[in-house]
């Protein structure tokens, strides 16, 4: 194996880390959704930034040396260009680097499904204790605005 394919495995592992450490950084985020941690899930959300910014950051190092050392930015075409002794492990942490990054998209869509369920069962308390205190949500449980002039269903009480 030459330097540069060296180099180029090298960059390439450390993008496959980021990945599992945000991976691991989202199984956090979502632990901690579930237990309204809030000062957790604030720590982790900057967590979550700077390793994207170190995933952007790998993934703009690759295109640059790729462009110098092949001659090419995008990572499919650089097996033709690898010398053939390293191809097959090229080729096997491509499959690693797509299995990353599968699995990082799945769990961000779980987290955000979270979300929006979360998000969705919050407004119905918020409405809820609007009711109790006779005013009318701005928002019906479907999410179509509602008549704000109707009078709440509980009646008003003075002490």
């Amino acid at each position: 194996m030459n330097e540069s394919t060296a180099h180029l495995f090298h960059l390439n592992d450390e993008c496959i880390q980021t990945c599992r450490e945000l991976i691991d950084c989202l199984n956090a985020e979502h632990a901690a959704l579930i237990q309204l941690k809030t000062e957790e899930i604030s720590r982790i959300n900057l967590s979550k930034e700077n390793l994207l910014y170190k995933i952007a950051e790998k993934k703009g190092l690759i295109r640059s040396f790729t462009l110098s050392a092949y001659g090419v930015t995008i990572l499919d075409e650089i097996e033709a260009k690898l010398p053939e002794e390293d191809r097959a492990e090229w080729s096997m942490r491509r499959k690693e680097w797509a299995d990353t990054w599968r699995r990082l998209h799945d769990v961000t869509l779980r987290n955000q499904s979270f979300l929006r369920h979360s998000l969705k069962n919050l407004g119905r308390l918020v409405d809820n204790f609007k009711r109790l205190i006779g005013e009318v949500p701005l928002y019906s449980s479907k999410g179509t605005q509602v008549d704000s002039m109707r009078p709440g269903k509980v009646v008003e009480a003075s002490y």
